[in-house]
């Protein structure tokens, strides 16, 4: 597997927080997700096929908050509603749909 070009022009956390090449990978294979998944996802989703596309798992799965909401910020995606996940329980987590859908 190829591992994704990150994309450099993107500032993920502001000009005075540090990013690590994990955080640009996981972005980079976010901003793909979003735009190629038809039906509204999770983040338990993205992550799973995160994984399948080579991206380490990080032992603290809240670092992908970061991803997300930055994805949120840049206009990769919106959130449309709410769905029930494994990671929580059960416990209702975002429903996000690629701003091209």
């Amino acid at each position: 597997m190829s591992s994704p070009v990150p994309h450099s022009s993107v500032d993920l956390f502001g000009a005075d927080s540090s990013t690590s090449d994990w955080t640009v990978e996981a972005a980079a294979l976010l901003e793909r997700f979003a735009a190629s998944e038809s039906q509204p996802w999770t983040c338990e989703r993205y992550r799973a096929w995160a994984a399948q596309q080579g991206l380490h798992l990080p032992d603290e799965q809240r670092r992908f908050g970061a991803v997300i909401l930055a994805g949120l910020r840049l206009g990769w995606f919106v959130r449309v509603g709410y769905a029930p996940a494994r990671s929580s329980n059960s416990a209702p987590k975002p429903l996000y749909m690629g701003v091209g859908q």
